[in-house]
């Protein structure tokens, strides 16, 4: 009996869930079942499920190296020892506060940066949700830039989101505010007499 899952497992990022499917061969060849070895442990966040399933979402960097044990269904057993890599998860470093606008004028333009993950380039979307708009006017490109021409005042908040190529994402809120047209009041002095 023996585990056949290789060492090192797939990388992992906090922020994100993980899941792998352990595997093994011989013995009984039915009822496997899974567990930490005595006096080891699954890197924090994650646990191991009696079925071989190492899941949940990673809390600390590190490189972590862990022994489980598989048990057949006459107590034949096989262990293992396993390492991994568990990299940052996505932060997005642009404060929640982007350049005021002005309505009818471009604006000055900001783009949105993030690091962690499994590097850039990110994906950046937004999705219209209660609460979350661009201001009229503006647009989001997937590579993090905000342009255009603001067609209304007012303060703007939006929910934008950062993902990286296997999916990490982080999700961040900013305010845009956009300062409406000047306009001009003037009243007539002149009178008759």
């Amino acid at each position: 009996m023996s585990i056949t899952t290789a060492s090192p497992l797939p990388i992992a990022y906090t922020k994100s869930a993980y899941s792998q499917t352990l595997a093994a061969t011989g013995g009984s060849g039915t009822g496997y079942t899974w567990t930490m070895a005595s006096g080891s442990s699954a890197p924090a966040g994650l646990t191991l499920s009696p079925a071989g399933v190492l899941s949940g979402t990673p809390t600390t960097v590190g490189t972590p190296s862990f022994t489980v044990k598989v048990t057949d269904s006459v107590s034949n057993t096989a262990t293992a020892t396993f390492s991994m890599t568990i990299s940052a998860g996505i932060t997005i470093t642009t404060a929640g506060t982007l350049p005021a606008g002005y309505q009818g004028t471009v604006y000055p333009g900001a783009t949105l940066a993030a690091t962690g993950g499994n590097g850039g380039p990110y994906t950046w979307t937004w999705a219209a949700a209660s609460g979350s708009s661009l201001p009229p006017g503006l647009v989001l490109s997937a590579t993090g830039a905000i342009s255009g021409t603001p067609t209304a005042g007012g303060s703007f908040s939006v929910v934008i989101t950062a993902k990286d190529s296997v999916n990490n994402a982080a999700s961040g809120t900013f305010s845009i505010p956009v300062e409406a047209t000047l306009a001009v009041a003037t009243t007539d002095s002149k009178s008759g007499t």
